[in-house]
């Protein structure tokens, strides 16, 4: 009997180390996936910053042109879209894949990338359209379109640049807290619950944006 109870004490032995070395192993290699995933994920956020922080420079640059330039405000945005035509930051294939990968962080971030997507193209589509104008415009003395459409196009790749901008700012914000920074569940926590008054801006902005 005594030679029985220390063979079954020896099977027992043996798979509570075979289960606790599974669940050993299965801890290792979700801290690693975790890591990977944390490095990937960081990367890509870095990639949207610097691309949010160039746009938000080339924003502040033209406003501050504009003043000096004294350009009216009933034109600005005629002066605005000729000035993107001739230099803006172009989203690369890198940042639309960065871009896609951390949409899935927090869903008030997604909400903010995909509006800054979505305008930035948008504003991209109509100052292809007003390039193709002015040039028309420089070698044959008039434009491709009626002048209204003309002007339609500069308001919206105006206006868009402007929201886009802001919610590049917002995302930027985000993506300090949520990817980049230190503690990002307790900031997601705080984002929903007590946010600051610059994140309820932001929060007001994807309302309107939504509306």
């Amino acid at each position: 009997m005594w030679n029985a109870f220390i063979d079954d004490l020896r099977q027992w032995q043996n798979l509570v180390g075979a289960v606790v070395g599974g669940i050993f192993a299965l801890g290792v290699a979700v801290l690693v996936a975790y890591l990977a995933r944390s490095r990937e994920d960081r990367a890509a956020a870095m990639i949207l910053t610097a691309a949010f922080v160039s746009i938000r420079a080339r924003h502040t640059s033209l406003e501050r042109l504009a003043k000096e330039q004294l350009v009216p405000a009933n034109d600005y945005y005629k002066w605005l879209s000729e000035k993107l035509i001739q230099s803006r930051p172009k989203l690369s294939q890198v940042f639309e894949g960065s871009l896609a990968r951390l949409m899935l962080v927090n869903t008030w971030l997604a909400v903010h990338l995909e509006l800054f997507r979505t305008l930035y193209h948008e504003m991209d589509e109509k100052l292809e359209r007003l390039a193709e104008d002015y040039k028309n415009l420089h070698e044959n003395g008039a434009p491709l379109r009626p002048l209204a459409n003309v002007e339609a196009d500069q308001k919206l790749a105006s206006d868009s640049f402007a929201a886009a901008v802001r919610h590049a700012s917002c995302a930027e914000h985000l993506l300090a807290l949520l990817v980049l920074g230190r503690m990002p569940t307790w900031h997601a926590l705080r984002l929903r619950f007590l946010p600051d008054p610059t994140e309820k801006q932001c929060r007001e902005l994807d309302q309107n944006s939504n509306s």
